[in-house]
């Protein structure tokens, strides 16, 4: 596992989100992009904390991605399909490569 693919994940996670928050007109939802943003400019050192608050926001994603899939269906428009139908698996993508990158071995 490598550090540049959850750079890659967290940059296209925030490129999805302001690409959403344009299309939607609603400058509030770009906020969500900012932890992906500061993951892909950070994630250079692969800490523990740093990749935990990335699993979580990555988590976040995939529930609001699912709520908003099962509420709307496919009828929608490209912003808001970008967001559930593309982004949620690459949250999901993202959550796993954090989760993965913070097994540390212990030592005995």
């Amino acid at each position: 596992m490598s550090l540049r693919q959850v750079r890659i994940l967290c940059a296209a996670l925030a490129a999805i989100v302001v690409f959403d928050a344009l299309w939607v007109r609603a400058p509030g939802l770009a906020l969500f992009a900012v932890p992906f943003l500061v993951g892909a400019r950070r994630a250079r050192r692969g800490t523990t904390l740093g990749m935990a608050a990335l699993m979580a926001f990555a988590v976040l994603y995939v529930v609001v991605g699912v709520n908003y899939i099962v509420a709307n269906g496919i009828d929608v428009n490209p912003g808001d399909f970008a967001f559930a139908f593309v982004g949620t698996p690459v949250a999901v993508l993202l959550a796993v490569r954090a989760a993965s990158s913070m097994k540390r071995p212990v030592a005995t």
